[in-house]
């Protein structure tokens, strides 16, 4: 629920419309829990569900207890996919693909149906970047390294070779960021077609949203910054966890250095805001380690600042000897709650839990399992929280006032007023049954408050 307060006079109402803008003024909203699931490659068709386990599928998730609702399916961009709520603009961004890292254009690969191929997976550069508004469904991209079509392509038939490049993902213009800037051809095996920037992410593994620095963070194992739009992009560095381990002849001080970052996440601790990182490979891999790890990132440096350890939950599925956390591959916080949610890597990588985790004793609670109302697991990536409804505008014309909102709640919405916000103030319903993402209304010059909510 999301509440206006409509002073008398324009000029203050102005105000109102800037303090809307604020990140802050959404803390009293409801916020609903999303993940998006993995390239898991399935073709497995038992259930309600197309496939049993959905590739790059958005769901909503119940965070009492794991259980997933599928809200669409993301556009299909080849390798990593991620997810992370803009409380800029209220929208959901989503991030796939990868740099190239293959030289031959015959490779063939598919989306789920195995029975439609492709050939030059992972041939070109397919680094992507879209929007989904959780309210009106409609997506966009933001950048893609490979849109359509392909130069490369039936009508183009470049060498004249009968090899045809794929293309994935919204229309988007090509980041500067990506190397090298044009679009290799079915000609260009060379291996020095396939290089990387400096500053050029590969394989996004985790995506966080900065209010306070206007940015995005990103993880592909190192730390990026960029902007909203995705024009612009600098590494910041490589985070390093300090692992405990018991090879004290390698590491005489007993901690081993490991350059792995998976989740990203801005948290609140302390009533400051901090980035976090996940280490995503915990299981058993260095000799010693019973823990999760989680680190506290400088954003500046990207240097770790601290680390904590997280423990396996109560009734978990065994790790390693049975007492290991294993990876954390997703990590979020409820803004309204504060409480911590993180993806359970367990002992095969699938399927994963859905765990809550105190971040000052680092013990965690199973909330359950990641699984359909068909209980097929689904590989879910990454955690963003969206807030039900967001008032992303308001405008005024003469005596009509238009509010504009968008967020995870689906219609229908209702608009109500009151000339208080005392506790047993009374609220008057001026119009129902709307569907958004936007609706008018007449204002008087007495003094009133104004929310949408849903019935």
């Amino acid at each position: 629920m999301k509440k206006l307060h409509l002073p008398t006079l324009l000029a203050r109402l102005t105000v109102v419309v800037v303090l809307l803008r604020l990140s802050g003024i959404v803390y009293a909203q409801t916020w609903s829990l999303f993940g998006i699931s993995g390239m898991q490659q399935s073709s497995d068709q038992t259930g309600t569900n197309l496939w049993d386990h959905m590739d790059h599928t958005l769901f909503r998730i119940n965070p009492a207890n794991g259980r997933l609702t599928q809200v669409t399916v993301m556009p299909w961009v080849l390798d990593s996919q991620t997810i992370a709520y803009c409380s800029a603009n209220g929208l959901l961004y989503h991030t796939g693909g990868d740099g190239a890292y293959r030289d031959d254009p015959t490779r063939e690969v598919h989306d789920q149906d195995p029975n439609i191929v492709t050939a030059g997976g992972a041939y070109q550069d397919n680094q992507y970047m879209g929007t989904y508004n959780l309210l009106t469904h409609a997506m966009a991209g933001v950048y893609n390294a490979n849109p359509c079509p392909n130069p490369d392509n039936a009508a183009n038939d470049v060498g004249n070779d009968g090899l045809f490049l794929p293309c994935f993902g919204l229309p988007a213009p090509v980041p500067p960021w990506v190397e090298p800037q044009y679009r290799r051809d079915s000609t260009m095996t060379d291996p020095t077609n396939r290089i990387t920037g400096p500053n050029e992410p590969s394989g996004i593994h985790g995506t966080a949203w900065s209010s306070e620095l206007n940015s995005w963070y990103l993880s592909d194992g190192a730390l990026y910054k960029m902007s909203l739009d995705g024009m612009t992009c600098t590494k910041i560095g490589t985070p390093v966890f300090q692992i405990p381990t018991d090879d004290l002849i390698t590491y005489t001080n007993g901690l081993q250095p490991v350059a792995d970052l998976k989740a990203l996440a801005f948290m609140k601790v302390g009533g400051q805001t901090k980035l976090f990182g996940t280490w995503r490979d915990d299981a058993g891999t260095i000799s010693g380690n019973t823990n999760g790890w989680i680190m506290e990132i400088d954003p500046v440096t990207g240097t770790n600042l601290a680390q904590i350890a997280v423990h396996p939950p109560p009734g978990g599925s065994p790790v390693g000897n049975g007492d290991e956390f294993g990876g954390i591959l997703g990590l979020a916080q409820n803004p309204q709650t504060g409480v911590v949610y993180a993806i359970r890597k367990t002992e095969n990588g699938l399927p994963r839990e859905l765990v809550t985790i105190d971040l000052a004793t680092g013990d965690s609670t199973l909330m359950g399992l990641l699984q359909d109302v068909d209980n097929f697991w689904q590989a879910i990536t990454t955690l963003a929280f969206a807030p039900d409804i967001l008032i992303t505008s308001i405008s005024q014309s003469g005596s009509t006032l238009t509010i504009t909102w968008t967020g995870a709640a689906g219609p229908t919405f209702s608009l109500q007023t009151s000339a208080s916000l005392s506790p047993s103030a009374t609220w008057t319903t001026v119009a129902s049954g709307l569907s958004g993402p936007s609706t008018t209304t007449s204002i008087t010059n007495s003094l009133g408050f104004f929310k949408i909510s849903k019935p």
